[in-house]
This record gives structure tokens, sequence and C-alpha cells, in this order.
């Protein structure tokens, strides 16, 4: 993925304002993913 799409995503995430424990379950899934690859 580059930058600029995580920085849109995160641009529309931030929009729609999910809540906190949305956002750490993403982040724990992109870190899991990240130590799998």
């Amino acid at each position: 993925m580059v930058s600029s799409e995580i920085d849109d995503e995160f641009c529309l995430q931030r929009r729609r304002l999910p809540p906190a424990r949305e956002l750490l379950a993403l982040l724990t899934r992109a870190t899991a993913a990240e130590f799998i690859n």
C-alpha cells in the first residue's frame, strides 16, 4: 500500500469517527499482518 493511500484511508476513518476500539482492532490486525508477512 502506498503511504498516500494510507493517509487517505486514515482521513476517511477520521471523518466517520469510528469507536477507538475499532481503530485499535484495525491497528492490531495490521500489526499482526506485518509480523506474519
